[in-house]
């Protein structure tokens, strides 16, 4: 969202592409044509000599009217990827002033003030009026190591995903998602063989990221005070992070397991975003327990997915702590009320007796005794890294703590290079990891849309997302 500080913003210039609708939400067409028009407006006025000058100013750029734009119309304004040749450097002041020059467009992207990576961040989106478009190419804020996303692209099935996840979280949650307006195809471009997505979405939100308590002016505070005020209709703080923590354990409750809880992926108010990060249950069950540990070196599967908890801390000398049902939503808990905390000087709360009261309401036949246990035993309110040792970012678990999971399944598994450990899931009533769960429907989703090239058919995009809305 804009309207902080010019300089958490950063521009990003942009090409002509072309694409085409695939599923739209038609009820949502005003503020897509609103969004278009924005861009429309920004062509006007950009001037390319002036590049620097005007990156500061499109944070000031508003435009109020709906100009009388046609689908058409709309559908070109939305055709745009990022110029590759911004990231690579100029080898000469000629090579500058020709690509300045050649610039029909320029847009912001947010920068993300939390660690570890302060002054990076979104490397694959552009700020509009009051929407996100992601998936337009990578950008000079593209992190290294995120090697997920910083190649700039959004691929159709993870853009299917997150449209169905949309809908499902908006469904089934109390404050829901940033909504999904529209998901658009690049005719021309592709990952090898896989078409690539364009997806406008809802942006009228802060992610912590963008006001972490040390890089946030005062002004800044009171314009999150104010959105926050207006959105929750009350002036009470407290009030508004208990809906937030509610929010979070109900969607728990219900079946929403958020996979990458961070300062970049959460927003103040508490809706989710990318969605495509969301795994979910079929009918609404809760989210199953689980426990996740580090294992030693490098394993594959053949060696660790038929066991149980209990064999496991049989056969490993040293299992260290990651994760938990608990500390995963006391994660998206605490790092809310961490940038609350600084939005005045008079907040006072009692995350963890608030906490406590919410879970055992609301996961009353959920959770068990074992898992109070291990949370209140194993974590770093400080840090919110779970984490007790700073040198290797590990803690061992005594065994008298995991007695109560013994019976828990194999999940699934990973390799953390950086630990040289393997992070192994295991959880309660449930074989497969819930993603595949998630994957079973989807599937039956890609079979009915999978995107093909039908020109500029809206209405058949529109068709798209009420068959989707209406059968979930």
């Amino acid at each position: 969202m804009k309207g902080l500080d010019k300089r958490k913003y950063h521009a990003v210039t942009f090409e002509d592409e072309e694409v085409y609708p695939w599923i739209v939400n038609s009820e949502a067409l005003e503020r897509i044509t609103l969004n278009a028009a924005y861009i429309s407006n920004l062509r006007k006025v950009f001037s390319g000599p002036q590049l620097t000058s005007f990156v500061y100013s499109i944070c000031d750029h508003e435009n109020d009217s709906l100009p009388n734009l046609s689908l058409d119309e709309v559908l070109k304004l939305y055709g745009i990827k990022s110029r590759v040749e911004q990231i690579g450097g100029f080898q000469s002041y000629d090579d500058y002033f020709k690509f300045r020059d050649s610039t029909k467009l320029a847009l912001l992207t947010e920068k993300f003030y939390g660690q570890p990576y302060i002054s990076l961040g979104s490397s694959r989106h552009c700020l509009l009026k009051d929407a996100h478009l992601k998936g337009v190419g990578y950008n000079a804020l593209a992190i290294t190591d995120d090697f997920h996303h910083r190649w700039g692209g959004f691929i159709a099935r993870d853009a299917l995903k997150s449209i169905l996840t949309d809908i499902i979280v908006q469904k089934r949650t109390k404050l829901g998602s940033a909504p999904i307006l529209a998901n658009f195809i690049y005719r021309n471009q592709t990952l090898g063989t896989i078409k690539q997505c364009l997806q406008l979405r809802d942006a009228s939100s802060f992610r912590l990221a963008q006001i972490h308590p040390d890089f946030c002016s005062t002004r800044e505070k009171n314009l999150v005070k104010d959105f926050l005020f207006k959105n929750f209709k009350t002036q009470n703080l407290q009030e508004i992070l208990t809906t937030i923590i509610e929010h979070y354990i109900h969607s728990f409750s219900v079946g929403i397991y958020y996979r990458s809880p961070s300062f970049d992926n959460l927003l103040i108010d508490g809706r989710f975003i990318d969605c495509e990060s969301i795994d979910f249950t079929l009918d609404k069950r809760p989210v199953p327990r689980f426990i996740m540990v580090a294992l030693k070196g490098r394993l594959d599967e053949e060696t660790i997915k038929d066991l149980n908890f209990s064999d496991a801390t049989h056969f490993f000398s040293e299992l260290s702590f990651i994760d938990s049902s608990l500390h995963y939503l006391w994660k998206l808990c605490a790092l809310t009320h961490f940038v609350f905390d600084s939005l005045t000087p008079s907040f006072h709360y009692d995350l963890e007796n608030v906490f406590e009261k919410i879970a055992v309401t609301l996961l009353k036949d959920v959770l068990k005794e074992e898992d109070w246990i291990l949370f209140k035993k194993y974590r770093s309110n400080t840090l919110m890294r779970l984490i007790d040792n700073e040198d290797d970012g590990q803690v061992l678990i005594k065994d008298d703590d995991l007695k109560g999971f013994s019976h828990f399944n194999y999940n699934h598994h990973f390799y953390d290079l950086r630990m040289n450990h393997t992070i192994v899931c295991f959880s309660e009533n449930l074989k497969a990891d819930l993603k595949y769960e998630c994957n079973e429907l989807l599937k039956k989703w890609e079979l009915a849309f999978w995107p093909k090239d039908t020109g500029s058919d809206w209405n058949l995009a529109f068709d798209n997302y009420y068959k989707m809305f209406n059968s979930i």
